[in-house]
């Protein structure tokens, strides 16, 4: 079968896309993606065939990243942001129904509002992946919504998969018979680190591993300096992932600091003794997987809500919102976290659970049940 996988948005955005494409291949199909120009890179680094849409919006999604991280955003700057996207919505529609009259099913970022009008026109499965939040939407990538009649919404066919795991789904009931939880998707990766940072994480513990992901901060270099001051505080060794924000770039040389690019976070983070990170989906299940503990530093959308559930499995030590956050705040939740071996214990805990999950496999497998219903 051919599938047609959509998606906008972040890193956090695309990469279970890419996992479940992986396993799709795995099991002989076929995945095709149609992207934004920015996120292109990323599906043609695993070998797919991928379509770019003909728009270049990755200084919108870039500059609003930034309203958000700085609570800057307005009602007039959304507004701003709808025109522009009201712009390209037709471009979209457009290529993604000629894409899906030569395929099988369609596989989108939940809620992108022009999925069921393609469905509606083209007859064509329609499967959702939800990797944000139940209930939080980002902001970053949610289209102009577009006026569906309730009836199209009601008729099409439409399986939702919400990517998380059940462990951080406190309280979460599902909307509907059509939705389902997986469990985190996780993308096996071969990957050779370098080897600089190979030997730098050799030196011996205690290793801590600062990473924002996505986020986008107008003053990276005032989080590469506070987290220097931190490590050499504490006598401890940083790795920095620098991220969106490029965050660590412009810092001198130190032997206690390694900067780096992109590295797979699931081996990453099983070097570390502990994870500072946003609590954004992708980075959570990196984290939960490696079995470390983790303070939090929540920015925008569902990360406030991951970070409340991940304190409640106990795992994670202080919340410190990024409006708050200060020099002072990070290194005294840091310390804790160092010494008090109740938080590795249960990060140990929760990592066995996870690891015992297979994410793309149960998805497969639902995606599998919910086709024969279609006799595809």
């Amino acid at each position: 079968m051919k599938f047609i996988m959509t998606s906008f948005g972040s890193l956090g955005d695309i990469m279970p896309f890419i996992a479940l494409a992986v396993k799709l291949r795995e099991k002989g199909h076929e995945a095709v993606f149609a992207l934004p120009d920015y996120l292109c890179h990323i599906s043609q680094k695993y070998g797919f065939e991928t379509v770019k849409f003909d728009l270049d919006i990755s200084e919108e999604v870039f500059r609003f990243q930034i309203y958000l991280t700085e609570g800057s955003l307005t009602q007039e700057r959304i507004r701003e942001r709808d025109l522009l996207y009201a712009k390209i919505v037709p471009q979209v529609i457009q290529r993604l129904r000629s894409l899906c009259r030569k395929a099988d099913v369609l596989v989108g970022l939940y809620n992108l509002p022009f999925l069921s009008i393609i469905q509606e026109k083209t007859k064509i499965p329609l499967i959702s992946l939800r990797v944000a939040y139940p209930g939080f939407e980002s902001l970053s990538v949610n289209l102009p919504q577009m006026a569906v009649q309730e009836d199209v919404k009601n008729k099409i066919d439409h399986l939702i998969l919400n990517t998380f795991s059940p462990l951080l789904l406190k309280g979460y009931s599902e909307i509907s018979g059509k939705e389902k939880v997986t469990g985190f998707f996780y993308l096996e990766e071969q990957y050779k680190p370098e080897p600089g940072l190979l030997r730098f994480i050799e030196k011996g513990e205690p290793l801590i591993v600062f990473t924002l992901g996505s986020t986008i901060h107008n003053d990276p270099d005032k989080l590469s300096n506070m987290f220097v001051e931190v490590v050499t505080h504490l006598k401890c060794r940083g790795v920095i992932h620098s991220g969106w924000s490029q965050i660590g770039k412009n810092i001198d040389k130190r032997d206690n600091i390694y900067v780096c690019d992109y590295v797979p976070f699931r081996w990453l983070f099983s070097k570390a003794t502990c994870i500072v990170h946003h609590g954004g989906a992708g980075t959570t299940a990196a984290s939960l997987y490696a079995g470390k503990p983790a303070i939090v530093i929540p920015h925008n959308n569902d990360q406030f809500q991951i970070a409340n559930n991940l304190s409640d499995l106990l795992c994670v030590g202080r919340i410190i919102p990024y409006k708050d956050l200060t020099y002072l705040n990070i290194t005294e939740a840091l310390s804790e976290v160092l010494v008090k071996d109740s938080y590795q214990r249960a990060a140990e805990k929760i990592s066995k659970k996870i690891k015992a999950e297979d994410g793309t496999e149960t998805a497969y497998q639902f995606i599998k049940e919910f086709l024969d219903l279609h006799d595809i």
